[in-house]
């Protein structure tokens, strides 16, 4: 009896043992599970190709952690690098951050292989700076096995490269060809004949003009067959008959009023006057014999119209009386003088 006793004893303890190693083994289980590893695919395409054709090397990173960069300087060696882009893509196996890396080599042919290479963090500034994040995630590190900010090893990938000779037996340089002629049309006596033709043809037409009007003088005077002074008055007293003002035609105004002015000069000084502009028509009368003539008088005529025709200036009564009337002055004085000149003559 006692010993059945003992072995109902002995297979509770057992029982209760068992119980408690399957309770403490499951918690250890799931602190056992494989630690989380970064998702990394590279490849080459294409990955047969010939010496100096380009190839595009395809960095894949599952973009669930941080974002990573190139590092600044990336030793491809014998690939050159000549270009890269970096792009986030999606599909049925979750999102992928993509590195796209255009090389290409010179140097070696048969099978070679890309190196591989380290994606940083792309938090790390390019010239190294630190992370403030850094003591955190070593700890996390430590604990579950994946550091999102630790640099990721990208594997080589290997490339076969093939001579642009590859097939040709006994390859050797062609032979260098001879010269070839090449046949080329110079026009350059022709064009120099036609312009020789051209010259001579302008130069007899020029002299027979010249003879047509040999005897003509090459200045004639511009007075016209009345005298300047009548001309002007009637249009400065037409002006004043047509009462522009009362019907609101201020800038016709002064325009016909400018170009009687400006029209009596170059009669009366024998210039062409209407193609002038103000200071022009003024530094022309300066330098000419103008007795009687009031410089500052004409200025005050021209600058009155230019203010209302160009600068759009609502003229007042009082500006329209002082041009009309130093327009009649100026006539008026440069008429006196040029008659009393005449008659002492």
């Amino acid at each position: 009896m006692s010993r059945l006793l003992l072995a109902s004893q002995l297979l509770m303890v057992a029982i209760g043992t068992g119980s408690m190693a399957r309770a403490e083994s499951e918690p250890a289980d799931a602190q056992v599970e494989a630690p989380a590893v970064h998702s990394v695919l590279a490849r080459v395409e294409p990955q047969q190709v010939q010496l100096g054709e380009q190839v595009e090397l395809e960095v894949r990173v599952r973009a669930d952690t941080e974002a990573r960069r190139l590092p600044a300087s990336l030793d491809l060696d014998p690939f050159e690098l000549l270009g890269h882009t970096r792009s986030v893509e999606e599909d049925a196996d979750g999102k992928w951050e993509v590195f796209r890396l255009q090389i290409v080599t010179y140097a070696k042919v048969g099978e070679l292989t890309v190196p591989g290479f380290k994606l940083l963090p792309a938090r790390d500034s390019a010239d190294g700076g630190e992370d403030d994040g850094a003591d955190d995630g070593a700890d996390d590190g430590a604990d579950d096995g994946a550091d999102d900010g630790a640099e990721i090893e990208v594997p080589s990938v290997p490339v076969r490269v093939g001579s642009v000779l590859a097939g040709i037996e006994n390859p050797e340089p062609r032979d260098l060809a001879g010269p070839v002629a090449v046949r080329v049309h110079d026009y350059r006596l022709l064009v120099f004949l036609g312009l020789l033709l051209l010259w001579l043809l302008t130069a007899l037409a020029l002299r027979k003009t010249r003879r047509a009007v040999a005897a003509e003088p090459r200045q004639r005077a511009l007075a016209p067959a009345r005298p300047a002074h009548l001309i002007a008055m009637e249009k400065l007293r037409q002006i004043v008959d047509d009462d522009l003002l009362r019907q609101g035609l201020t800038h016709e105004y002064f325009v016909r009023l400018s170009e009687s002015i400006r029209e009596y000069l170059g009669n009366r000084y024998q210039f062409f006057a209407l193609d002038l502009t103000s200071q022009e028509l003024l530094d022309e009368v300066r330098d000419r014999p103008t007795p009687g003539l009031d410089l500052t008088q004409v200025q005050q005529v021209l600058m009155d119209a230019d203010l209302v025709k160009f600068a759009r200036l609502d003229p007042s009564d009082d500006m329209a009386s002082r041009s009309i009337d130093n327009a009649f002055s100026l006539v008026e004085k440069t008429r006196a003088r040029a008659e009393t000149s005449e008659a002492a003559g």
